[in-house]
């Protein structure tokens, strides 16, 4: 399963769960929209921003705009996986206009390009 739950949800009280889980679902849910931001995801779960932004890096370790590019990218694997369509059309559905930003962030989240995880389930 990709997404939010690699982190130990044992240390996570109930609240903090379920406000993590909302924040993942509206991700996802707003993963294609290129102007999806941290705002709009503060806006959404009706909590400041800095209250937002304090409470996920005290929870996973990251900021808010770097969870919401870490769920784009795990979305982008897992359609790479399904054989969704071609890399230009998986980074628009994931929420990147930008296809050399896409594969820098792919990069860096997996350390191989989307082409080379491609190229690797396309000869599975």
């Amino acid at each position: 399963e990709h997404g939010l739950i690699e982190l130990n949800l044992a240390k996570i009280n109930a609240t903090d769960k379920k406000l993590l889980q909302s924040i993942y679902e509206l991700v996802i849910k707003n993963i294609s929209k290129q102007d999806f931001s941290v705002e709009h995801l503060a806006e959404m779960i009706n909590i400041s921003r800095s209250v937002m932004h304090k409470k996920i890096v005290s929870l996973m370790g990251e900021t808010p705009g770097e969870l919401i590019r870490r769920v784009r990218i795990n979305k982008a694997a897992e359609l790479i996986e399904k054989r969704f369509g071609n890399l230009s059309e998986i980074s628009l559905e994931v929420g990147f206009n930008n296809p050399a930003y896409f594969s820098e962030a792919f990069k860096k989240q997996f350390g191989v390009t989307p082409s080379q995880y491609q190229h690797k389930f396309s000869n599975s």
